[in-house]
């Protein structure tokens, strides 16, 4: 587990698959995430759980923290596509609405950015938004990402094409703004 200030970040058990279910059938919030809301079904979430969970952590798809406040899990973060030479990889984070503007997001984000680059060695992370996600873009630039692109009309969002923000952060930056 990892400690935030705010936040705990804990591995997903298959206790919490209904909860995630939960989350993900949060239209809206799928939106934000994934650019259209899918439906999904448990046994579908649990297939993903078990073939994840075949893989020992180092070759894992994907390292994913459960976002635990207070003994409640309102979201999720992830990194993925790791590329092992450079060093590299994205992050992607999703938190229940009726949480969000409330500091907890910055904190996961803060918190899976120290285990990244002390703990796993990375070299960079990068994220991208939706350019009308500015709470987004705000948590992420408050833990010291920086916009290093823009892709336009990238994504298909509530009936219209949206640019999508890409944002990312080096090591070296993050232990600057650390001392």
């Amino acid at each position: 587990m990892l400690n935030g200030e705010r936040v705990v970040l804990r591995p997903i058990e298959r206790a919490d698959l209904p909860r995630l279910l939960e989350l993900r059938s949060d239209a809206e919030l799928e939106r934000l995430v994934w650019g259209a809301p899918y439906p999904h079904t448990l046994e579908e979430l649990e297939a993903a759980f078990d073939r994840n969970a075949e893989k020992a952590p180092p070759d894992r798809d994907a390292v994913e923290f459960g976002i635990d406040v207070d003994g409640t899990l309102i979201g999720r973060i992830t990194m993925f596509f790791f590329d092992r030479v450079g060093q590299t990889c994205r992050m992607g984070i999703s938190i229940e609405r009726s949480m969000t503007g409330k500091g907890y997001g910055r904190d996961a984000i803060a918190t899976l950015v120290r285990y990244a680059f002390e703990d796993l060695n990375l070299h960079r992370i990068s994220i991208d938004t939706l350019a009308t996600n500015e709470a987004a873009m705000h948590a992420f630039a408050a833990c010291g990402f920086v916009e290093e692109g823009r892709l336009r009309q990238h994504y298909w969002y509530r009936g219209r094409y949206v640019d999508a923000v890409d944002m990312g952060i080096l090591r070296s930056e993050w232990l600057a703004e650390k001392a």
